[in-house]
């Protein structure tokens, strides 16, 4: 005849779930598609603006009916309220078991708000709210066992809850808290609840807002609890820190020398801090150091063997970590100079068949000893000037024996060496710097088919 019917056709297409409400009787009910004529094998409540906490129900948790919504084949989920917080969740449905739930679109879903509270129709069910034992500043000292809270609440307050207004987390308490004790008592002449709570709360600042809740609801009472935990002060011992002395001021460079440090037997490091700050610190296991307690008088003997390979004028302020602190820093305690050895880096040279007159063509042997540290050996002719240098890599030096207990080194140098009269001047370079020149030290003649 012409005329025309329209009707909307809801897009369902992305959105598998499209119903879910709180009902009066503690049930949850969700509408959600079924896909391919079967309906989803899980469904979760997943609070908004969380991946983490979350609901999650299978079939066998939930009361299953077929239903139709929009002119499609869905089915009706009931669900228990039970212990499900308040707040608002997106509904999500997993339709096969292979499926990452967590990957699904918040998309599919819809959002369900439960929300139990109920307005209060009165105020002042939390008259007071105090944490025991602050100062004037509201601050106390952290204890292991904990702060005491007391609220003290109408006859009807069963639970109360602390937001920190800082975190916006809560913390929630009720009668059967471990915790938490609760009493008859008066506020100001009224009977009520005497909420006693203990809590650990570690050293910081706290910010909280007080929420009770009764029959009526869970309001917020507009009384806040505002304080700070202090760490407890600790001090060393008396007389942690006795007394400290070298076995000698003087060190040559990589010697060892020994430092005796007497603490309170209770310190457990010892530490030397230098002018700039910087620090060397021993314990009781550090290598190189022996301790031992001296029970007569209650102190401990730190004996510390060091190796000494800076060199400088070291002074030192010395510390000592007891009690789990540090003491001052006592100045200018220990004082030592770390230098290098006065050497004599030659000792003697001479040639095979001296004070006579050597054949022509034979090969002669100098013999030379050194501080072990030496690395050159010179020979300058005392008339030319001209030098002859040797090395440990010289072809014409074939042996070097090193005696560590003398702390000297034996050259042996072999030569052939021309006619004429020889007068050698000898240095040795030997701990980066040349000995003095030791004059005529090594004289001899090579004469031709010499008697």
């Amino acid at each position: 005849c012409g005329g025309t019917y329209t009707e909307v056709i809801p897009h369902i297409a992305e959105r598998n779930v499209l119903e879910a409400t709180l009902e009066n009787d503690g049930f949850i009910n969700i509408v959600v598609l079924k896909m391919n004529g079967v309906g989803p094998v899980k469904i979760q409540l997943r609070l908004n603006g969380s991946t983490s906490s979350t609901c999650t129900f299978t079939r066998a948790s939930a009361t299953i009916e077929d239903v139709e919504m929009y002119g499609a084949a869905c089915e009706l989920w009931k669900i228990p309220k039970n212990n499900i917080a308040d707040g608002s969740y997106i509904v999500i449905a997993k339709y096969f078991m292979s499926q990452d739930i967590n990957a699904i679109s918040n998309d599919t879903g819809c959002e369900l708000l439960i929300d139990t509270y109920v307005e209060p129709v009165y105020d002042d069910d939390v008259y007071a709210a105090v944490v025991e034992g602050l100062d004037e500043s509201d601050s106390m000292y952290f204890t292991a066992a904990g702060q005491t809270m007391k609220f003290y609440t109408g006859l009807d307050v069963y639970k109360i809850q602390l937001l920190d207004n800082v975190t916006l987390g809560t913390l929630t308490y009720t009668k059967t808290t471990a915790g938490v004790t609760v009493e008859n008592g008066t506020y100001e002449g009224v009977p009520c609840l005497v909420w006693t709570i203990n809590k650990v709360f570690g050293i910081s600042s706290y910010d909280f807002s007080v929420y009770a809740r009764s029959p009526l609801g869970m309001f917020d009472s507009e009384l806040d609890l505002v304080f700070s935990i202090k760490a407890v002060p600790v001090e060393p011992s008396e007389n942690a820190f006795v007394s400290v002395a070298i076995d000698d001021d003087t060190i040559d460079l990589g010697n060892q020398s020994v430092i005796t440090v007497v603490t309170c037997k209770t310190a457990t490091k010892v530490q030397f801090v230098a002018a700039d700050n910087s620090t060397m610190t021993f314990s009781k296991n550090s290598v190189g150091v022996t301790w031992q307690v001296n029970e007569d008088d209650e102190t401990a003997t730190w004996t510390i063997v060091r190796t000494f390979n800076a060199l400088g004028t070291y002074t030192w302020g010395v510390r000592v970590f007891d009690n789990g602190v540090y003491t001052e820093v006592f100045e200018d305690q220990l004082t030592y100079t770390v230098s290098r050895p006065v050497i004599s880096k030659f000792i003697s040279i001479s040639i095979d068949d001296n004070g006579q007159p050597i054949e022509s063509g034979t090969e002669s042997t100098i013999t030379v000893v050194t501080h072990a540290s030496a690395t050159k050996v010179q020979l300058i002719d005392s008339v030319t000037g001209e030098t002859l240098t040797f090395s440990l890599s010289s072809p014409l030096v074939k042996d070097f024996i090193v005696d560590n207990q003398a702390g000297t080194a034996t050259w042996i140098i072999k030569n052939v060496f021309a006619i004429g009269d020889y007068n050698y001047n000898v240095k040795v370079y030997a701990q980066s710097s040349y000995s003095d020149i030791v004059e005529n030290a090594l004289q001899f003649t090579v004469a031709d088919n010499a008697d």
